[in-house]
């Protein structure tokens, strides 16, 4: 059995993993992980939210289990979805696992860590994540977290584990308290140590000096040339690019350790550490005491700085100042100063690094110019400070030109020093930057020349300086020049230097690995110096072990340059790639005897030039069949012999076709650059230089055109012979036609070309001239500045050449090298940089544009407009803010400025060029405003920048600012459009497409109509051009959509010509692309024949009948089977599933729409929309734009189709998806496309118009979905977009509710954007206007918009001035104690504002012909009703009614609370009462006027039409309720509540409340919204403190006192109780959460909903029997209090004393389920159906423990017998004596609750069974609370509370343990009847004492005094006996008692009396009108005005205490 038990698999995965078995979860846990491996590629979205609860999983097995699982996730499932989980699995895996108990489970924490290190490719997630914990308060988590750090270090690396947060923590770690935590601190810092060597150091300082000391040993024993530690675990990515690549892990190599063994590269501690800011923290008077003429205060404020700067890193910052200052103390008098000011400009530039190069020149001339300093201590300083100044330069260029002077200086040590920091520099070079070739030259001819100086230090300086350059470039290009002119001593020398610095001492060049260059990976060499592949197994491949005879030799002499490796750019390789070497001449020879054996070799050096050729023909064609090739070793031969000085011309072509040869199989470019240097002087032979111009030409074909150019410039150059130089540079002239300029250095060939300008030779002059006019053709004019230090003479001659060729485009090229694209490139970035104006132009001068002076901005604008010229107009996009600044000055007042700027915005878009774009949203409309400006240099001025914008950008710039400008400013048409003609008439004859140009078709048909004949000439040109975009017949549609009448005739003349154009159409072959299924263009014909069907706008059906070019180039089949409706389903449940589904990673929020959710959202659409449309929706092909028009186009056709037809299937459908629909909507709301956002917003207004008249509200999953995105798109730019989604605004109140929207709104004035708060403001003002303030609570929402005041947007301002106005229309001067505090400057706009408002009176001048005629009541002959009642107009107040807007004067119209939800019934009342209802209607929204005596004329003429006929009224009552519910708030809420005219408005509304509640067939038909409010507030005004400070106040109270009674007595008792529990639910929360002071009025609040709740409750008996009261609907309301506020919650507030009335309000909702059990008995159980799920309600487990069901009372329970419990015998059904007396003497009267409890059969059972459970150890909770009822119960009963005392005496002693349980009952009585029950247990203790028998207790007991026999209360003043029982009749039923006690319960019945005269508020209820109640005179009676002080008092000074039932205090303790 306990096998089976056990065995979970045949339970569902859902339900195994939240079943309560630990081993069903561990089972459900494998079975996850078996699911992972199985459908690893296709997951589900269920696995991460199923692994999240499993990891929470309490069961430290079922936890391994579930730790196993998400391993396996993390290993199997696809890397995206693992990613998407990390941030909310892992935190929940660390939190249960790092630190646990299991050591498998803390493994597996971390390798779940590890793994997601993995997945992500790096550790910054995890250790966001790991971090928080090392703050942990447990020390083994953080101890645990520091292990997994480590581990994570060790296997991943440095490079993958970011050491920064790390390191930050570490001085943390180490000042822990526990042990451990600290060991593994320890090891984490050896750990780094080991990956970031002594670049951690500084992060320790902060340790104890024992650990650091300890650290220091640890870090000594690992050593300073301990190998760098490699990875040992590879991320994700990693892996992939090996296996791409094939990757093997090498094998070191025996003997080819030399390479390997050098030092790894150190890292950086400025990486790791965090930047100072050092000049705020500068010494007082710093620059004061700098300049003290005392060196020693100048010495201790340089100390102080000294301090503060050394630090690793600095922050950056304005330093100029301080070191301008510390410049000039580099000459201070006194060595120590200037010692300290050198060591201050160190660390500054060491903290500055790059950031420091902007202030080089202030500090490293004067650095230079004291290296003639003789003190050794003074020169180190500066030695030191120069080199942490190099490290700020990007390259040695930056020093070269500074240093120059200093080389030459006449000052020997100058030169010295200055030579030895240039060694330096050049040791130092980065391996990315090495020096140019004309810096390498600068370099070598200087030391060259100070190798002759007369000083020795400064000869071997020279010397050391140039080995070092040969050691760093090789002896190449100019170097080597140098060198073969330098005499053998010096030669020698150099290269013992160049050795030295680790260069080769061959002569041929040089390997040296810069310092700080990663040393590269050694590879095996085999024959030839080739790199042997490898095998898989790591072993060298057969080719590498294959003998050679040279292979020693061969590799001994193996030479690589150190040109460093750039990327492959687009553009094919650079000139810097390396060349690399392999030969020398010697190897060369021997490789080649080895590889030809069958050529004759020393043919090549015969002298006979017939041999030579033979040998070269015979090699040419032994070449062609050759395998294996070495260019460079051939090269080399050949170049020996025959030699690069052939004199014979054929064996010299012969020679050239071997180069071609070499070329075209794959040469790399150090052989071909052999062939270029030595072979390029004889460009200038007639016989050679076709052939060797042709095999360049392949040079350039396989390398590059730069690669070629850059090798011939110096032999070139070093021509002897000017034919030479005339025929290369004629040759690089044709070159250029052919190839282009792609890839060229195009500033070096122009250096290189005025080589040739200055030749004095006319005819290299000439060609150098044709080169310099051929480079024009690709550069452009600007080339012209490169030349313009020539003589005029030149200039003249090449101007005239520029001439020839300025209308010429450059040829295209005939020839492209590879790896570059046949296009020629714009070469003139490389000429001209783009630079970044924003960091040239500061803030100043930002602030300075915006300057209250016109002098300043004109100032700022010329200084703006010089930084534009001094860049060349060669800028980067990034123009920042001064797009925005500029704006501003287009429209400055003067408009000299706005010309200024016009021309700075058109330089501007030149200098920009195509991006400037970006900027045009900002500028291109005030600059297309400047056209219509009325003085004519400015229109000049704007018509230049439109041009430069034009040229750079293009048209497309231009259409949306001029569609808005032609709407909005006719002025500037005439302008605007003749440039817009000209301008697609250019493109046009270009032959180029113009942009879309739809959106100017409106404003196009509206300068059609102009009165000026030349702005209707050019706009019929444009519309021309639109019509071939859009189509005549579209035209002629839109057309007459927009206009009638005379309008469309004056347009008529236009549109005829245009109805033959036809749209273009895309041909279906030319774009396979954009197919998609056929079904489309089926799905598009059925909405279009629908919509025409129906009679739809011809602009739908034209929309429907024009498919997109998708759709066009689609074939004509139709799939018959195809869905021709674009929404499918019309389940709603599938949104309710959608809302489910809305939660964590899947909830539709985002900042901008993420790839994840569309998916998501796409998902979610495929059953629901059909195939075709969800295509479209969510298409990606290139034509996706117009493929989500067409979708949007097909779903809004529908809609308007199902509205037009009626068609409720088709309605139904779109209210079952509108989720799908809305969300949809948001994403597109992200597009910029014009078209696109249009579609959308007519989309959304039919769907809201379809939802509305389907009578749908908005869920908050769609609200939420849609709303905030909608709300902000209200910002738009454009107006005509604000404009629509302003009428989206008036619709959504419809199908939303106000209140909400009106929330909605009030969140978005947070917004950034202007023009979204000024919308939302002027939105809300319109909710209030149309509502009425019960849309928001003012006190909360009045100071956020009054908050917008103040805003510095005018807009915004105005905006929340018209709002807060129209809550001061409703609320008057109350208005300004709710604003919060706001500045007296904005207290006086409202000021202001508000007495603009029009005067509160009726208009007087009304025409009587509109008055219409009441006849059917007196009433409505009194006065006639105005006209403005019966006004449509949607806008404006009323006039006379302030505070009403005019709509709710109108039948339709709602006063507040939604009231547009009023059912049909009473929409139809309505039209039969024809004018009644108008004037009612009028008269509702006059009670809420803000005049007094306007409210209470309205007022009472509304009490005689309630005093009419019921039917009359009942149709509006709910208005009526609601009008006056906010007029007493209104009222009552008043500054000046004492004064006459509001006291009467509150007499009478109180008045007509009680006449309308002490109506039932009124009172009835109030539904639940306004009575809700009603009754919320009259419970207010009871608690409100004001009301009895005034004279009234008193009546007042009285009065809502019998308001109240009558809300109780005579409305919907479902109703009632349903809003009683809600408000009791809303108090007792809020009593949890208030503020101390609040509490005790909160907790009135609370006492006085419960006394209303225990007056319904006691005639529920009566309600039921008379089926007023539905008790399904009652049990629904109570289930959904205790689902809000479960039972536990209540005991757990009860327990802690959170609330004043502890558990009492659980107490008052159980003892309605004990009456309605008392009566239905078990019947109750047939009205749960309401009930969501019964087996999980609180309220029906209460009602079956009352029916003794499971056994609540006691563990004996009787057996059940058909749903009733059966007695075991006889006995246990005790009946109680009053019972029996009452069925013999045959009482009528009702039994109260407690006499029913005690005959309930269960009861019964439990009296029996009472003590029976106490032998069998400590009671629960649930039992004592049982049995302690029923001994309470037993005491209020006027029989047995001799008995009770007795049984809670018995209790008290079988169970001490229960002692709280009595004294929680014992705190539910009053005071006084606690008394009384403490009494008579102490009588009976001490009576046990004593020894007394039970006869004389029991005796003793009968005769107490009698005044100790009070009835059980709840309360102070409640009391326990309910019935009309006489005294005669307490003395038949209790004749034993004594006459004391008779005495007593007479007085106790006559104060219950008073009680039920008062009614539960203490009040009387016989008035029937209000002026009775403050006229009425005291009552005489003595003895009830005495009970009427003190039921009067005991309600804490009001009127508003409640007796509660007996029922409650019966029923207490279920």
């Amino acid at each position: 059995m306990a096998g089976d038990e056990d065995d979970f698999s045949s339970l569902p995965l859902e339900e195994r993993l939240g079943h309560k078995n630990w081993k069903a979860r561990l089972s459900a846990y494998d079975d996850l992980k078996t699911q992972f491996k199985a459908k690893a590629d296709s997951p589900s979205r269920d696995w991460p939210e199923q692994l999240r609860t499993a990891l929470k999983d309490s069961n430290a097995a079922a936890l391994e289990s579930a730790l196993n699982a998400l391993l396996v996730f993390t290993e199997v499932v696809q890397v995206s979805t693992v990613q998407k989980t990390r941030s909310v699995l892992l935190p929940i895996v660390i939190d249960k696992a790092v630190a646990h108990m299991r050591a498998t489970a803390r493994q597996r924490a971390m390798d779940i860590s590890l793994m997601y290190i993995e997945v992500e490719n790096k550790a910054d997630g995890v250790m966001e994540d790991l971090l928080p914990v090392l703050d942990h308060k447990t020390p083994k988590n953080v101890a645990a977290a520091v292990v997994i750090i480590k581990e994570a270090l060790r296997l991943f690396g440095s490079k993958v584990v970011p050491a920064k947060p790390i390191l930050k923590s570490l001085a943390k770690l180490f000042d822990h308290k526990d042990g451990s935590v600290r060991t593994e601190a320890t090891h984490l810092a050896i750990e780094l140590y080991k990956w970031l060597g002594p670049a951690i150091l500084p992060s320790l300082n902060d340790l104890k000096p024992v650990q650091l000391k300890d650290l220091n040993d640890q870090f000594e024993l690992l050593g300073p040339e301990a190998p760098r530690p490699k990875p040992e675990r590879l991320v994700r990515a990693e892996m992939e690019r090996r296996n791409a690549v094939g990757y093997v892990e090498e094998v070191e190599i025996e003997g080819a350790k030399t390479a390997a063994a050098v030092a790894p590269e150190p890292v950086d501690p400025f990486e790791f550490a965090d930047p100072v800011n050092v000049l705020d923290k500068l010494p007082p008077k710093f620059y004061e005491t700098l300049q003290a003429p005392k060196w020693s205060e100048r010495k201790e404020i340089l100390e102080a700085l000294l301090v503060l700067v050394k630090v690793p890193k600095l922050e950056d910052g304005r330093y100029g100042e301080l070191l301008n200052v510390l410049s000039k103390k580099i000459n201070d008098p006194h060595v120590v100063v200037l010692t300290l000011a050198i060591n201050c400009i160190e660390f500054i530039a060491r903290g500055l690094r790059s950031n420091f190069s902007q202030y080089r020149g202030i500090v490293f001339t004067p650095l230079l110019e004291k290296l003639k300093e003789k003190k050794a201590s003074v020169i180190e300083a500066i030695k030191s400070c120069l080199d942490a100044v190099y490290l700020c330069v990007s390259s040695i260029s930056d020093i070269l030109d500074d240093t120059a002077p200093y080389l030459a200086h006449k000052n020997p040590q100058i030169k010295h020093e200055t030579t030895m920091f240039v060694i330096r520099a050049l040791k130092t070079l980065r391996r990315n930057k090495p020096p140019q070739k004309a810096d390498v030259k600068k370099i070598a001819e200087t030391m060259a020349k100070m190798m002759d100086d007369a000083d020795g230090s400064v000869r071997e300086g020279a010397m050391e300086g140039f080995g070092v350059l040969l050691g760093v470039v090789g002896e190449k290009g100019p170097i080597s020049l140098v060198l073969d002119g330098m005499d053998k001593g010096k030669a020698a020398k150099v290269r013992e230097f160049a050795a030295a610095a680790g260069g080769a001492s061959t002569g041929s060049a040089a390997s040296v690995r810069p310092i700080g260059a990663k040393p590269e990976p050694v590879k095996e060499p085999v024959a030839g110096g080739q790199l042997a592949p490898r095998k898989p197994n790591g072993l060298p491949s057969k080719a590498a072990t294959k003998p050679a005879s040279s292979q020693s030799s061969a590799t001994s002499q193996i030479v690589v340059s150190t040109a460093p490796l750039k990327k492959k750019t687009p553009n094919g390789p650079t000139e810097s790639e390396p060349i690399s070497f392999k030969f020398t001449d010697e190897t060369a020879e021997a490789w080649m005897s080895e590889n030809f054996p069958d050529v004759d070799l020393k043919a090549f050096s015969d002298s006979n030039w017939k041999t030579r050729l033979a040998a070269c023909q015979m090699f040419s064609e032994n070449l062609a069949s050759a395998q294996a090739v070495e260019g460079e070793a051939i090269i080399r031969f050949l170049g020996k012999t025959p030699g690069w000085k052939e004199n014979n011309f054929q064996v010299a072509t012969a020679m050239i076709g071997i180069f071609d040869q070499l070329a075209k199989i794959g040469t790399k470019r150090g052989p071909l650059s052999l062939v270029l240097t030595a072979m390029g002087e004889k460009l200038g032979d007639v016989k050679l230089k076709k052939a060797l111009g042709e095999c360049f030409a392949v040079f350039a074909e396989k390398q590059s055109v730069q690669f070629v150019f850059s090798s011939l410039y110096e032999p070139i150059a070093k021509a002897k012979s000017p034919k030479t130089i005339a025929d290369a540079l004629l040759w690089m002239h044709q070159t250029l036609l052919d190839f282009g300029v792609s890839g060229m250095d195009v500033k070096a060939l122009i250096e290189f070309v005025k080589v040739g300008l200055v030749n004095t030779n006319a005819g290299v002059r000439a060609n150098a001239i044709t080169l310099l006019g051929t480079l024009r053709l690709y550069v452009g004019p600007s080339i012209r500045m490169f030349v313009a230090d020539l003589a005029p003479q030149q200039l003249a001659a090449i101007d005239a050449e520029f001439d020839k060729v300025a209308d010429r485009a450059p040829p295209e090229p005939s020839r492209v090298a590879e790896g570059i694209s046949g296009a020629s490139e714009d070469v003139t970035d490389a000429l001209f940089p783009r630079v970044d104006l924003t960091s040239k132009v500061s803030p100043e001068l930002l602030d300075k544009l915006a300057h209250a002076q016109w002098a300043q901005r004109k100032e700022a604008l010329e200084e703006l407009a010089a930084i534009i010229e001094s860049t060349n107009k060669r800028l980067k996009p990034t123009l920042g803010e001064i797009p925005m600044c500029l704006k501003a000055r287009l429209n400055d007042s003067n408009r000299n400025l706005g010309i200024m700027t016009a021309e700075i915005c058109g330089n501007l878009a030149i200098a920009v060029g195509k991006p400037f774009a970006r900027s045009s949203s900002v500028l291109m409309g005030p600059m297309i405003s400047l056209l219509g400006d009325q003085k004519p240099q400015v229109r000049i001025a704007a018509a230049n920048a439109l041009e430069n914008v034009y040229a750079s950008c293009g048209l497309d710039v231009f259409v949306s600012p001029s569609s808005t400008a032609l709407a909005e400013q006719p002025n500037l048409r005439k302008d605007l459009l003749k440039f817009l003609s000209d301008k697609m008439e250019v493109v046009k004859k270009a032959g180029d497409s113009l942009p879309k140009l739809e959106e100017l078709l409106k404003p196009i048909f509206i300068c059609l109509q102009d009165k000026n004949s030349d702005v209707r000439k050019h706009s019929g040109l444009i519309l021309m051009f639109i019509a071939d975009e859009l189509g005549g017949a579209y035209i002629c549609e839109r057309a007459g959509d927009w206009y009638q009448g005379s309008a469309l005739s004056s347009l008529k003349p236009y549109l005829d010509p245009l109805r033959e154009v036809v749209k273009p159409s895309v041909n279906a072959g030319s774009s396979p692309k954009i197919s998609k299924k056929s079904s489309v263009q089926a799905l598009s014909t059925t909405v279009k024949s629908s919509a025409a069907a129906s009679g739809m706008p011809a602009k739908k059906r034209l929309i429907a009948s024009a498919p997109t070019q998708s759709a066009l180039s689609k074939p004509t089949s139709v799939d018959p089977s195809a869905s021709t409706d674009p929404v499918l389903s019309v389940d709603p449940k599938h949104k309710e599933i959608r809302v489910n589904q809305d939660r964590g990673m899947m909830k539709w929020t985002f900042e901008t729409p993420r790839k994840d959710l569309v998916d998501f959202l796409q998902d979610q659409c495929k059953d629901h929309i059909s195939e075709p449309v969800v295509a479209l929706l969510f298409s990606t092909d290139h034509y996706k734009e117009k493929d989500f028009l067409h979708g949007l186009t097909l779903i809004d056709d529908s809609i308007v189709s199902a509205m037009s037809r009626d068609d409720e299937n088709m309605k139904a459908r779109f209210v079952a998806n509108s989720d799908l629909i809305l969300k949809y909507s948001t994403i597109r709301l992200f597009d910029t496309n014009t078209s696109m956002l249009i579609k959308v917003l007519e989309l959304l207004e039919h769907l809201f118009a379809l939802l509305a008249d389907a009578g749908y509200t908005l869920n908050e999953y769609e609200a939420g979905s849609f709303l905030p995105f909608f709300i902000a798109k209200v910002g738009d730019n454009k107006e005509t977009m604000r404009a629509k989604i302003r009428t989206i605004f008036k619709l959504i109140p419809k199908i939303y509710p106000p209140s909400k929207f009106f929330t909605r709104l009030l969140d978005a004035l947070s917004s950034k954007n202007s023009r979204t708060r000024t919308e939302c403001l002027e939105e809300l003002g319109d909710l209030i206007k149309k509502n009425g303030m019960s849309v928001c609570i003012s006190s909360k929402v009045l100071p956020v918009i009054a908050a917008q005041i103040g805003d510095s947007d005018a807009k915004v301002r105005n905006a929340a001035l018209g709002t807060v106005t129209q809550a001061y229309m409703l609320l008057g001067d109350a208005v300004y104690k709710q604003l919060g505090k706001i500045s007296e400057k904005e207290k006086s706009l409202l000021e202001e504002k508000v007495k603009r408002l029009p005067p509160p009176a009726l208009k007087e001048n009304l025409a009587p012909s509109v008055t219409p005629k009441v006849t059917e009541s007196p009433l409505f002959k009194k006065r006639a009703v105005p006209p403005a009642i019966v006004d449509d107009a949607d806008d404006g107040p009323a006039a006379g009614l302030v505070g009403i807007p005019q709509a709710a004067l109108s039948v339709k119209k709602e006063f507040s609370l939604d009231l547009d939800k009023m059912s049909s019934e009473t929409e139809a009342s309505r039209q039969e009462n024809g004018a009644d209802s108008l004037m009612i209607d009028f008269l509702v929204t006059q009670v809420t006027a803000g005049d007094a005596y306007q409210s209470i004329d309205a007022l009472k003429r509304l009490e005689k039409v309630i005093a009419g006929p019921a039917e009359q009224i009942v149709p509006y009552i709910n208005e009526i309720v609601s009008a006056v519910t906010l007029q007493i708030r209104i009222a009552f809420g008043a500054a000046d509540l004492s004064s006459t005219g509001t006291t009467r408005l509150c007499k009478h509304l109180v008045n007509i409340s009680v006449q309308i509640f002490s109506l039932p067939a009124i009172a009835k038909h109030i539904q639940k919204v306004p009575l809700h409010q009603c009754v919320q507030e009259l419970l207010n005004r009871l608690l409100d403190p004001n009301l009895q400070t005034v004279d009234q106040g008193p009546q007042l109270a009285k009065a809502l006192n019998v308001l109240m009674v009558r809300v109780l007595d005579n409305t919907d008792r479902n109703l009632s109780f349903g809003i009683l529990l809600n408000l009791l639910e809303q108090s007792a929360t809020a009593s949890v959460h208030c503020s101390p002071e609040d509490i005790p009025l909160q907790a009135k609040y609370t006492e006085l909903v419960m006394k209303c709740l225990w007056k319904l409750t006691k005639v529920i008996p009566q309600l039921v029997k008379e089926k007023q009261l539905e008790p399904a609907e009652l049990i629904s309301n109570v289930h959904e209090f205790l689902k809000v506020s479960p039972p536990n919650e209540w005991k757990r507030r009860a327990a802690e004393k959170i609330i004043p009335q502890a558990d009492m309000p659980l107490r008052t909702v159980k003892t309605i389920l004990h009456e309605l059990c008392n009566c239905l008995g078990e019947a109750v159980l047939q009205h749960i159906h309401l009930v969501e799920d019964p087996a999980r309600s609180h309220a029906v487990g209460y009602i079956r423990q009352m029916l003794g069901q499971q056994g609540i009372f006691s563990v004996d329970t009787p057996p059940l017998v058909d749903g009733r419990p059966k007695a075991k015998s006889p006995e246990l059904v005790i009946e109680d004596t009053e019972v029996v007396e009452r069925k013999s003497l045959g009482q009528r009267r009702p039994m109260t609750v407690h006499e029913r409890t005690l005959e309930s059969p269960n009861l019964v059972a439990a009296k029996s069974n009472l003590f029976r459970r106490a032998s069998h150890g400590p009671l629960s909770e649930v039992e004592a609370d049982a049995q302690l009822t029923v001994i309470f119960a037993k005491i209020s009963a006027k029989n047995e509370t001799k008995q009770g005392i007795a049984d809670l005496y018995k209790f008290k002693k079988l169970h001490p343990d229960c002692e709280v349980y009595v004294n929680q009952h014992l705190s539910a009585t009053g005071n006084y009847f606690q008394g009384y029950i403490k009494r008579g247990l102490a009588a009976l203790e001490n009576e046990e004492k004593n020894g007394l028998s039970e006869a004389k207790e029991e005796a003793r007991v009968q005769t107490a005094p009698a005044l100790e026999r009070p009835a059980l209360a709840t309360g102070r003043t409640s009391f326990s006996s309910v019935g009309s029982v006489t005294s005669s009749e307490a003395s038949s039923s209790q004749s034993h008692a004594s006459d004391a006690y008779r005495d007593t319960l007479a007085k106790f019945q006559q104060r219950f009396n008073a009680v039920n005269e008062y009614g539960c508020f203490g009040t009387t209820i016989g008035y029937s009108n209000l002026e009775q109640v403050f006229d009425a005179s005291t009552n005489n009676d003595r003895s009830n005005h005495e009970w009427k002080q003190d039921i009067t008092a005991s309600g804490n000074g009001q009127q508003q205490n409640l007796n509660a039932p007996t029922s409650c205090r019966s029923s207490a303790g279920q």
